[in-house]
């Protein structure tokens, strides 16, 4: 979005489809070096802008050669255990690839608050960019790098900025960053960031990417289940397409941060749970623990066209235990088949007698979408 805004003719891939100007083109996970090829062989774009799944890369390799600009964002529990990929050292080299065959003259975006990231440092051949959370300076490494000179992007008395050594150019206010949800989103925090480092690394300017940061929201249109917000009367939903530790930790922050409101009585967070069934055992209880022990209510969708290879049973079965290793009460947690189900029934269920008393809903989405947005 950065790049279109700055007036480029931009194809993306993504696990939602091909775009090009963010027009969907042709829908379907297009991550893999098939998604890579339907962008390159058009004449009408002049950049692409390619998400590029593990899967791709392991299972038939990358779809080009080299590119102009990086980006690692995290590498956590998610997919381990398929490919011959156990661990997260191994799952960090091969999402490396995609930084290693950076060119020379161009750059490689790393968060610096990800160890396993910010080690592929030392294996590429571009310069390096880190952003990071962990204060106005950075964590440690970042500190380093940018008082040899080096170039971050930080958050620094409220400010998204690049940092090149003493150098500090301010790009946008963090709070007004549509996607930050006025910085209660601080995934989306680290997010604008990298983004920001990657649209500088393809000529961008600061204008440019001010522009387009302060231009994106997490609409249904725009960034469909990422972070996408509904109000029914004193209700809020979010719907999210969180699917692993990462992602409902990052969205269980935003809930709480929406729940306390600022009367300082705090609503109470019902989180509706449910992945796929190619996740490693302890990834599906981690997800579970994580919610049993930040939400007042849990419960599970099951997520049937992605069981691969498991029954809904194994996988309700672990979201359970998980459940009960974060304090809950399995017996307590209600288990549905599909997601518009549980989000109807969860709207339905009450505090403190009344239907439409104050409460914020988390829906962990993946199969049904549009119909829950309906």
């Amino acid at each position: 979005h950065l790049l279109v805004v700055a007036g480029r003719r931009v194809g993306t891939t993504t696990s939602d489809g091909v775009l090009v100007d963010e027009r969907m083109i042709d829908a379907g996970d297009w991550t893999g070096p098939g998604g890579a090829h339907l962008v390159l062989g058009r004449g009408d774009v002049d950049v692409a802008v390619l998400e590029t799944a593990r899967g791709g890369i392991v299972l038939r390799g990358m779809g080009y050669e080299s590119n102009d600009a990086a980006i690692l964002t995290n590498v956590s529990s998610d997919h381990l255990d398929l490919q011959g990929i156990h661990t997260l050292p191994e799952l960090a080299e091969v999402k490396s690839t995609v930084a290693r065959i950076t060119k020379r003259d161009g750059v490689v975006v790393l968060n610096g608050d990800d160890a396993h990231v910010a080690a592929v440092a030392r294996r590429v051949r571009a310069r390096v960019a880190y952003f990071s959370l962990a204060g106005p300076e950075g964590a440690p490494l970042v500190r380093r790098h940018v008082a040899a000179g080096g170039l971050a992007y930080l958050v620094r008395d409220g400010w998204l900025c690049e940092v090149e050594g003493t150098t500090r150019r301010r790009i946008a206010e963090v709070a007004r960053i549509p996607i930050t949800i006025g910085g209660l989103a601080r995934h989306n925090v680290a997010n604008a960031m990298a983004a920001a480092g990657g649209a500088r690394g393809l000529g961008a300017t600061l204008e440019q990417v001010r522009d387009g940061l302060m231009d994106f929201r997490p609409s249904t249109d725009r960034s469909p289940g990422r972070l996408n917000l509904f109000r029914l009367g004193q209700r809020l939903v979010i719907v999210d397409f969180a699917h692993n530790e990462a992602g409902i930790s990052a969205v269980m922050d935003v809930a709480e941060g929406i729940a306390g409101g600022a009367a300082g009585r705090a609503a109470p967070i019902t989180a509706i749970i449910g992945t796929a069934g190619d996740r490693p055992d302890d990834t599906l209880r981690g997800i579970a623990r994580i919610a049993a022990g930040r939400a007042q209510r849990v419960a599970i969708k099951e997520t049937r066209n992605y069981l691969r290879g498991r029954t809904a049973e194994v996988v309700v079965g672990e979201l359970l235990a998980g459940v009960k290793e974060g304090g809950g009460v399995p017996a307590d947690v209600p288990i549905y088949e599909r997601e518009t189900e549980a989000l109807r029934a969860e709207l339905q269920v009450g505090s403190n007698g009344r239907v439409d008393a104050p409460r914020v809903i988390v829906l962990m989405c993946h199969e049904e979408r549009d119909a829950v947005f309906g």
